[in-house]
C-alpha cells in the first residue's frame, strides 16, 4: 500500500505541475540556490554509516537494487555473488535551502530508491553484492550557481561522505573481496577521487575488477597514473566511461566547456575504445524509465534493439536516431544529451560485462 501511495503521489505532483502557474511555482521551489555562501550556510546533519538508514542498498536487505526487469529471466544473485559493488548515485536532489541535500529530503530519497537504484545499480546484482551509500549530495540547481567557490566546497563536502562510506564498507564488510566501482554523473566525480586516493598505487588496486565511471567528463589525458582505460570486454583492473548523445547534438557541455578537445569513451556494446559503430541489432536489452512496475518491486520489461553506439572522435557516445519505443523519449537534456539513459540504454550489456570481467578476475592466479 505504501508503495502505491508513493507512485500516486508522484503522478499527482506531475499533473499539478502541468499548469503554468503551478509549474512556475514548483520550478522556483525546486531550483533554489542559497543566498549565502557555502561557508555561511548550515549543512545537514552527518550520516552514521553504521546505521543501515544511511545506505540506499545493502546486500542482506531487501531494496530496489535487488530488482530485475519483468520477464527477463534475470535473478538477483547477491547472496552468492563472488564480488562487491560500490555504487555512488548521481544528482537526484532539487528542493532545499542548502548547498547539499539532507537525509530528510523526501523527494531525493524517492528518486534514489525508486528511480536510480533499480535502473542503474540493479544491472550489477548478478556479479556482486551491492553497497550504495546515501550521502549529502550536491543539489541539481547548485551546478548552475555563479558562486563557483561554493560549488567546489559543496562538491568536496559531498565527496567526504562518499569516502567515509567506502572506508566503513572496507573495514566492516569487504573482507578482502574483489570490488566493482559503479557511478553516474555527480557520483562519477566522487568515484574518480576515490580511485585516485585509495586505489592507485596501493594494495587496494589489486582488488579492482573494473570501474564503470559513467556520465561525466574524463579528459583524454592520463587521468589516472596506473589505472588504464579498458580496451576490451574482458579486461580487468581498468575503467570504462561514456556520455550518450543523439547524432547532430552539441557536445560543448561535456567537451569544449571543460576546455578540452577530446574526452575518453568506451563503447558499451563492443567494450572497445575505438570509433567503430555498433548497430542497435547488437543491443540485447534496454530499460525504459521506471513506471508502475515499481509497485510490484521490479523493473519494466527490457526492449531489444533500441539504440546502437559509436564513440566519436571527440569522445562522445553517439546514437544514430531518437528512440521510438515508449519510455525512451523523455528527459532529453539540452544539446541532444541522453544523459538520463546512459545506463538504461545498455542495461543487458552492462550486466553481461560485469559478469565477464568478474569471471576473468577470479580466473587469474
Amino acid at each position: 500500500m505504501k508503495r502505491k501511495l508513493i507512485v500516486v503521489g508522484i503522478i499527482l505532483l506531475v499533473l499539478v505541475s502541468a499548469s503554468l502557474p503551478a509549474k512556475t511555482a514548483i520550478e522556483a521551489w525546486m531550483m533554489s540556490v542559497p543566498e549565502t555562501a557555502f561557508d555561511d550556510t548550515p549543512v545537514p546533519a552527518a550520516p552514521d554509516y553504521s546505521n543501515a538508514r544511511y545506505w540506499a542498498a545493502l546486500p542482506d536487505r531487501a531494496d530496489s537494487a535487488d530488482w530485475v526487469p519483468h520477464g527477463s529471466g534475470y535473478a538477483d544473485a547477491q547472496a552468492t555473488a563472488p564480488a562487491d559493488v560500490f555504487f555512488v548515485h548521481p544528482t537526484a536532489a532539487f528542493y532545499g535551502d542548502e548547498w547539499v541535500a539532507g537525509f530528510d529530503n523526501w523527494l531525493h530519497t524517492l528518486a534514489v530508491d525508486f528511480g536510480i537504484l533499480p535502473q542503474h545499480a540493479s544491472a550489477f546484482n548478478a556479479a556482486g553484492r551491492i553497497y550504495a551509500p546515501r550521502y549529502r549530495s550536491v543539489r541539481m540547481p547548485i551546478w548552475f550557481s555563479e558562486d563557483r567557490d561554493s560549488v567546489t566546497k559543496a562538491t568536496d563536502f559531498a565527496y567526504r561522505d562518499v569516502k567515509q562510506a567506502f572506508e566503513y564498507y572496507l573495514q566492516h564488510w569487504n573482507q578482502g573481496r574483489p570490488i566493482i566501482i559503479v557511478s553516474h554523473s555527480q557520483g562519477t566525480l566522487h568515484t574518480i577521487r576515490l580511485l585516485r586516493e585509495l586505489f592507485e598505487g596501493q594494495p587496494l588496486q589489486d582488488k579492482l575488477i573494473a570501474a564503470y565511471l559513467i556520465g561525466n567528463t574524463i579528459p583524454d589525458v592520463p587521468w589516472f597514473t596506473q589505472i588504464p582505460l579498458c580496451e576490451s570486454a574482458g579486461q580487468t583492473g581498468c575503467y570504462v566511461t561514456w556520455n550518450t548523445m543523439l547524432d547532430g547534438g552539441n557536445p560543448h557541455h561535456w567537451v569544449g566547456e571543460k576546455g578540452l578537445e577530446k574526452i575518453e569513451c568506451v563503447n558499451p556494446l563492443s567494450w572497445k575504445a575505438d570509433t567503430v559503430a555498433v548497430s542497435k541489432e547488437a543491443n540485447a536489452g534496454s530499460i525504459p524509465m521506471m513506471d508502475i512496475n515499481a509497485v510490484f518491486k521490479r523493473l519494466p520489461p527490457m526492449h531489444s534493439h533500441v539504440v546502437g553506439a559509436r564513440c566519436g572522435e571527440e569522445g562522445m557516445l553517439w546514437i544514430a536516431g531518437k528512440p521510438q519505443a515508449p519510455g525512451f523519449t523523455a528527459a532529453l537534456f539540452p544539446g541532444g544529451s541522453y544523459h538520463t539513459y546512459d545506463l538504461n540504454f545498455y542495461y543487458a550489456s552492462l550486466r553481461e560485462n560485469a559478469l565477464l570481467r568478474t569471471a576473468n578476475y577470479l580466473a587469474k592466479p
